[in-house]
């Protein structure tokens, strides 16, 4: 019997350790947002920080991608949020390897921007439709803030 209850336990422990990041991810609702403009929605950063605007629209038929410093660098933990029309904000974070993705998402245009801290946010528009090239997905490339 005490195996057992040591064993539900270890199963809580592991449960705690998934979960855990998810309550605490900074990319969730405590952190400030911007409340009117051009990136109403989408996660506040320092304002001394740039934004740095990407003039093309990402083509792809889902919302997933790489963030990375340089070629080769990853970021992880890297806030990647899309608003639809309607002003919704979607946010997921990068994981490990730079890579995220946003399940779920219908055809349509979305205003998306990139954050974390110490480096420039990316703003710019992504296009989900079924006719994007099979594979395709979103790179971008995060530049150092000062």
């Amino acid at each position: 019997m005490a195996a057992y209850k040591n064993r539900r336990f270890e199963h809580l422990g592991l449960l705690l350790c998934l979960l855990l990041p998810l309550l605490i991810c900074p990319c969730g609702s405590t952190q400030e947002r911007f409340e009117s403009g051009e990136l109403k929605g989408f996660l506040k950063e320092r304002p001394e920080l740039q934004k740095i605007g990407i003039p093309d629209a990402f083509h792809v038929r889902a919302v997933k991608g790489v963030v990375f410093y340089m070629e080769g660098m990853p970021l992880a933990d890297v806030a990647f949020e899309i608003r639809d029309g309607s002003g919704r904000v979607l946010t997921t974070k990068t994981d490990s390897a730079g890579n995220f993705e946003i399940l779920g998402v219908p055809s349509g245009a979305y205003s998306f921007k990139v954050t974390k801290n110490g480096f420039h946010s990316t703003i710019g528009q992504v296009i989900v439709s079924r006719k994007a090239s099979k594979g395709k997905q979103i790179r971008i490339q995060l530049a150092a803030g000062t």
